[in-house]
């Protein structure tokens, strides 16, 4: 989680998708779609108290409100981890993984 990347993404997102050289990564055939499964960190139902005018906005913008309110949340983790605040709770190894990826789809 907290390897440095030695990538240079100011010159990646500058170059042109034809220019980007990906002759070593492999295509993503049949086989890999079958195989593959999607993982969606577990969701734990809660009651918490929130300002009216908070959950009103986050309403106000649509459905998937607690979807948004979540993913926010989520962030402000990831950040708080990754500037050095200490993990003092367990995380299970499954969910390890989402510290770093986004996830995608529904809320489940």
């Amino acid at each position: 989680m907290n390897k440095q990347s030695n990538t240079d993404w100011k010159q990646l997102a500058s170059m042109d998708d034809e220019k980007i050289d990906t002759r070593d990564i492999p295509e993503l055939d049949k086989t890999f779609f079958a195989n593959a499964e999607i993982r969606v960190p577990a969701k734990q139902p809660v009651t918490m108290r929130l300002d009216a005018d908070v959950l009103e906005w986050f309403k106000s913008e649509g459905q998937g409100y607690q979807t948004r309110i979540n993913q926010l949340l989520r962030k402000y983790m990831e950040n708080q981890l990754r500037h050095g605040a200490k993990e003092s709770f367990a995380v299970r190894e499954e969910d390890r993984q989402w510290v770093d990826a986004k996830p995608v789809g529904k809320e489940v």
